[in-house]
């Protein structure tokens, strides 16, 4: 079974474009470097590199590179406007339109977790391609990126949604939603429920997740909820 990487925390310092609806804005990880998707082919940085400056943010070009749902091309949720490699993987941010129903959705999704994994669109550019025999796996070392999509299960499962602009796994409903639910219960369980949510917080974060770093693959641990835990044992 394939390890799984964590949600990590992005150190982002770039200001956003003025005129952007930050309440509208999806931050999503397309791919993460260094490690092979289902199709047994793994990105490497660079990649993309080539065609963000011919068709990102910016370029002159007059096809830009949308973000789509699922890869469908009639459902175009927006134009990136940051589009970039970074030490992790092909990231973007992308205000998404309004008034057009599949990117209202896929906001709402998005925000509550149920869309996390991100993906591309791409034409192979085939002699920039290298078989690791180690790894048994395609080396992409640049392709002709069309499209970056969000969708619920990608090909590459280690890429995550990025929840708020410092880059750190949120979901800024999930106090509100919890104490409805609460309050919902008989007066008599309540104390009680809230007593567990506690000790199942407390016992997640003394169970920090482990992280491979993309360059040496060795582990480390990380100092963060471990929601993966919270999800597979807090159930109400």
């Amino acid at each position: 079974m394939r390890e799984s990487v964590p949600v990590l925390e992005t150190r982002r310092t770039k200001s956003v474009p003025t005129g952007i609806d930050t309440d509208r804005v999806i931050r999503q990880y397309h791919c993460i470097f260094g490690l092979p998707d289902d199709y047994g082919t793994m990105p490497i940085k660079g990649a993309f590199k080539k065609s963000i400056k011919e068709r990102g943010p910016g370029s002159e070009g007059k096809y830009k590179i949308p973000t789509l749902y699922c890869h469908d091309q009639k459902d175009s949720i927006g134009l990136p406007y940051t589009l970039e490699e970074d030490d992790i993987g092909l990231y973007s941010e992308t205000e998404v339109l309004r008034g057009v129903q599949v990117a209202e959705e896929t906001l709402i999704r998005h925000r509550a977790g149920v869309i996390n994994n991100g993906s591309y669109g791409f034409h192979y550019i085939w002699d920039k391609m290298e078989y690791d025999e180690d790894e048994d796996v395609i080396v992409m070392k640049e392709c002709e990126l069309l499209e970056v999509s969000v969708l619920p299960i990608g090909s590459q499962m280690e890429t995550y949604g990025v929840r708020s602009p410092q880059g750190i796994y949120m979901d800024d409903t999930l106090p509100e939603d919890s104490e409805s639910l609460i309050k919902r219960l008989p007066r008599e369980h309540q104390l009680a429920v809230r007593s567990l949510i506690e000790r199942h917080i407390s016992l997640a974060k003394n169970k920090p997740l482990e992280q491979r770093t993309l360059e040496k693959r060795k582990t480390k641990k990380v100092e963060q909820v471990n929601y993966n835990y919270l999800i597979k044992n807090f159930k109400i």
